[in-house]
């Protein structure tokens, strides 16, 4: 088994092809892990140097830890490429060898502890290998819960799961799209590309978040140009699908998932705010949901954030965690956490 330190951007684009390999016999890997997703973050918002590692057995990509060190808060962190956009991350690991590769990753990023101050690990899963590995012992490290992440288990079949559904949720649907109807025609589509539906999306969920005097996910120029560039990649791989819903022909709400497996990530949505009355982002959800359970969806990921709406669609609540090593003096927020 052998580990290399990847230090420059060059080396990771060289490395896509091996990179989607590992990707797909990675049974925990998620759409934030590919290259797709992290190689545009970069280029929209890295910062310090590439700081990644990767391990080969006999040649063959079989782990990969996608990082960058730079500065934060007075130190020299190490963190995740596509954190704070991403909310699941990791390692990738080949199944057949990951309890040795994941070891080695951080043993790796340990003999590098004169280059850093703190690793910060963040938007890992309650199945993360990181959470079950024992960390070298020269460097400290402390577990931490980080957000609370909500997914629907959806059964086979639509009906069964409106069934199942409050209800209350059932009748005002069912209301709200009376009322629409009465003020035109409503049609919903889906579409696998980032074309109409998507550049609606971005203008949609400003215009929502503007109406709460924010700027919601796509606050700058670099957000927008970051989320189309990795809509556009991961939409040649297939991995995309975006509901939406008109009215008189006009895109009035759009939800954004991404697919892979037989698991659906609700990314982000927008609805006009002038027709909130009528609550067209939960009939463009409702038309998501039952696309994504005929097209063999079984978990619908809504991600993070506690939003009260996700329980009434008959969501579970699980947190996803962080994991910090150092190895000096302990930062400050875990001496205040503990």
């Amino acid at each position: 088994m052998d580990i290399e330190r990847i230090d420059c951007i060059e080396v990771l684009n060289a490395l896509q092809s091996d990179w989607l390999g590992l990707y797909e016999r990675d049974v925990n890997a998620t759409p934030f892990q590919r290259p797709e997703w992290l190689l545009p973050w970069w280029d929209a918002f890295g910062s310090g140097e590439i700081f990644s590692f990767a391990v080969r057995v006999r040649g063959k990509l079989v782990a990969l830890a996608p990082m960058f060190l730079h500065p934060w808060n007075g130190r020299r962190q190490v963190t995740f490429l596509g954190n704070g956009v991403s909310d699941h991350l990791d390692f990738l690991a080949d199944s057949e060898y990951a309890d040795a590769a994941v070891p080695a990753i951080l043993d790796g990023i340990a003999s590098e502890r004169s280059r850093w101050d703190l690793c910060d690990l963040q938007d890992l899963s309650g199945t993360s290998r990181l959470l079950r590995t024992q960390a070298p012992e020269d460097v400290t490290h402390a577990r931490r819960t980080q957000y609370i992440c909500s997914s629907i288990s959806l059964p086979p079949a639509w009906e069964r799961y409106r069934n199942s559904l409050p209800h209350g949720l059932r009748r005002n649907l069912r209301r709200y799209r009376e009322q629409l109807d009465r003020l035109g025609d409503v049609t919903f589509e889906s579409a696998r590309d980032a074309g109409e539906l998507f550049d609606a999306l971005v203008e949609l969920h400003r215009a929502r978040w503007e109406t709460k005097d924010d700027t919601g996910m796509l606050g700058s120029t670099a957000l927008v140009r970051f989320h189309k560039e990795a809509a556009m990649r991961l939409a040649e791989a297939g991995m995309v699908r975006l509901h939406a819903m008109r009215l008189n022909g006009r895109i009035v709400a759009v939800v954004y998932l991404l697919r892979h497996r037989d698991r659906a990530y609700s990314y982000l949505g927008g609805f006009d705010p002038a027709l909130s009355r009528y609550s067209p982002g939960a009939l463009a959800l409702e038309f998501a949901l039952r696309q994504c359970i005929s097209a063999g969806v079984r978990i619908f990921d809504f991600l993070r954030g506690e939003e009260s709406y996700k329980s009434h669609w008959g969501a579970r609540q699980d947190p996803s965690y962080r994991l910090l090593l150092w190895h000096e003096q302990a930062p400050a927020e875990l001496i205040e956490a503990a």
